[in-house]
């Protein structure tokens, strides 16, 4: 009666609780699979162990089974004789973020002695919120420049950072990081350019890819141009571009760099082999970004 009297409070203590603090919940099993210890108290029946412990693991299956995964991450260093840090939880489903939540750990995420110490306190709920939604490549993109103990003093993403809270902010976006770097994720820096007619053609991208296949590619900013305001057709590239971008996901890593780009003596380009990866009419602009995105691959060997 243990288990039949209190199994519809145990399921009412499901609502109202996140994705992550469900995933990240954690169940010890023996050999053949009997559940021994739930980590959350609060999604268990006291004297009934085995059944919390099926029934956790049951919803953290459908979870998983609805595209939900959880990845932790972490980010710390010593300094001024304190070890800031902060541990999170990153829950990501078609590689989006969906949220990022903050795990216990021994770090100091920020010191009684800071006079401003509310600035992150108070903002940290929306800072978290800010990852929500965007895409792992955006994030893995973002860039925190530290010095040589680790301190963060700047981070790159402005809708990553609580004004006045930069160190705070940088750990967190490093700890997010490291989570999809624990997952799997890399991301990497391409580009192709030439001079023709007078303008600086080309094209800057960041390609994440997992597992030896492409999760996306995303244009980064750069001084180059992708297409010229006189071009009268320029529309083609510019509503096609999306598609295109999409169309690299999926693909393999030997898919994409097999796929060739034939070029004038200036580097213009002039056909593209694979016509999945290219927008009719748009031949040039097709060719630099496939070009840009065969740079960035070539770095996974290097």
């Amino acid at each position: 009666n243990i288990w039949i009297d209190g199994l519809n409070g145990l399921l009412s203590a499901y609502s109202g609780k996140t994705v992550g603090e469900i995933l990240s919940a954690t169940v010890v099993t023996d050999d053949t699979g009997v559940p021994g210890s739930v980590s959350d108290s609060s999604l268990m029946i006291s004297g009934a162990t085995q059944g919390s412990g099926r029934l956790l693991l049951a919803v953290q299956n459908a979870l998983t089974n609805a595209g939900y995964s959880v990845y932790e991450g972490e980010y710390g260093y010593t300094a001024w004789g304190t070890s800031y840090g902060i541990k999170v939880n990153v829950v990501v489903k078609d590689d989006v973020v969906v949220s990022v939540e903050v795990a216990d750990s021994d770090y100091v995420e920020v010191t009684d002695s800071w006079d401003n110490k509310n600035i992150w306190i108070d903002g940290l709920n929306g800072l978290l919120s800010a990852y929500s939604g965007k895409t792992v490549g955006e994030i893995l993109s973002a860039t925190v420049v530290t010095d040589d103990t680790g301190v963060p003093g700047s981070v790159s993403d402005s809708s990553l950072m609580i004004s006045g809270a930069t160190q705070g902010s940088g750990r967190l976006l490093l700890a997010v990081k490291n989570a999809l770097t624990n997952a799997g994720y890399s991301v990497y820096e391409g580009e192709y350019g030439y001079t023709a007619w007078g303008t600086n053609y080309g094209i800057k991208v960041n390609v994440v890819v997992r597992d030896d296949v492409v999760v996306s590619v995303e244009v980064a900013d750069s001084d180059y141009v992708e297409v010229t305001d006189s071009w009268a057709d320029k529309d083609i590239w510019i509503n096609g571009l999306e598609g295109l971008l999409n169309s690299y996901s999926g693909k393999t890593v030997a898919e994409i760099l097999s796929a060739t780009v034939v070029t004038d003596d200036t580097g213009v380009p002039g056909s593209v082999s694979d016509s999945s990866l290219m927008i009719t009419g748009a031949t040039q602009g097709s060719g630099r970004l496939l070009l840009a995105v065969q740079n960035a691959l070539q770095k996974i060997a290097q």
